[in-house]
């Protein structure tokens, strides 16, 4: 198991975030990809051939279980993206959170990181390293996958440690991206997968923006297969670390912004952590679906530009991955 909670974070703001989400929406169950289909093109083909034991392991660990309880219902409507690739939604998402930056220094990014879960189906690109040579950042890119949104989360932790360590890092810029294509399903538990890419810019210092207050991340080990699976118990907790990392109450802060995954979920982890009800800030989960990676940026990209913060306004952001983990960060807005 992975927990990070160390305070390094203290002093780091996010002075921008940007998003890309598709303007094509699709019904998330006929865009769903049987994992024992036949591929009926060479990328379906090649891409089978490097999850053929993934997707083999995945329907005999559904098959062997218990059907329990039905989970709850994901959204119906997804985000579908036509054209781009991962990479491309990334830099476009990147160049927005990048651009207020432009004019301050020739090279406004010292560190980039990337947060996926879907891959590059073009299997010579790589989108890190796309986005070292873009924006000329000085220190080798990194990348964080398989986590889902808690990627960002942990992401957002490494800044911190890095500046910590690194006096002369001034700026990391965190990029999240999916796209989900054949032969995986968009449709997994209790969310459903929409495509779109999200940014935020992380610095050093002062200056208008979010201070990260604290943050809490957790990826604890799981014997229950490749089912996806939310333990409301751990999201409970990881609020309740950052909360304490952060030196507040969850009674003090102004507005809470959950993922999107089914609504059910969203109340029994508020419930559980004693959060109020009346100050979630929760959109239609039906106009994009879940962005894995993306999703944290872009839920806060969305809530930023749809009630301007207050100075002294301090969110709490939280989001959960597909085998239990979770993550949490609080924020407080500042304008200087």
């Amino acid at each position: 198991m992975y927990a990070a909670a160390e305070p390094s974070v203290a002093g780091i703001r996010i002075s921008a975030t940007s998003c890309y989400i598709p303007c094509t929406r699709a019904q998330a169950s006929t865009q769903s990809q049987d994992a024992h289909a036949a591929p009926t093109s060479p990328r379906d083909i090649a891409m089978h051939s490097i999850y053929e034991d993934v997707l083999r392991w995945r329907a005999a660990s559904r098959s062997s279980d218990d059907p329990g309880e039905p989970a709850p219902a994901p959204a119906q409507h997804v985000s579908i993206e036509p054209t781009m690739t991962v990479t491309e939604m990334a830099l476009l998402a990147a160049r927005q959170a990048v651009q207020p930056l432009s004019a301050e220094a020739d090279r406004a990014v010292d560190q980039v990181i990337v947060c996926a879960t879907s891959l590059e189906h073009d299997l010579a690109m790589s989108c890190a390293g796309r986005m070292h040579g873009e924006f000329r950042s000085t220190r080798p890119p990194l990348a964080i996958g398989q986590l889902q949104a808690v990627s960002a989360f942990l992401a957002i932790q490494m800044a911190g440690d890095m500046m910590v360590e690194d006096e002369h890092l001034g700026t990391v810029l965190v990029v999240g991206a999916e796209r989900w294509l054949a032969p995986f399903s968009r449709l997994a538990g209790f969310i459903a997968l929409g495509d779109g890419a999200a940014a935020a810019m992380i610095r050093r210092g002062s200056g208008a923006g979010w201070l990260v207050r604290g943050v809490s991340v957790c990826t604890p080990f799981s014997d229950r297969g490749a089912d996806e699976w939310m333990d409301v118990q751990t999201v409970a907790d990881v609020i309740d670390q950052a909360c304490r990392n952060a030196g507040l109450s969850v009674r003090a802060i102004d507005r809470i912004v959950p993922p999107r995954v089914a609504p059910a979920l969203v109340r029994s982890v508020g419930a559980r952590a004693g959060l109020r009800a009346d100050r979630t800030w929760y959109p239609r989960i039906d106009d994009i679906g879940y962005l894995c990676a993306a999703d944290p940026f872009s839920q806060l990209h969305a809530y930023s530009h749809v009630h301007r913060p207050a100075i002294g306004e301090r969110v709490l952001l939280w989001s959960t991955g597909l085998q239990g983990q979770a993550a949490c960060v609080i924020l407080e807005y500042r304008a200087d």
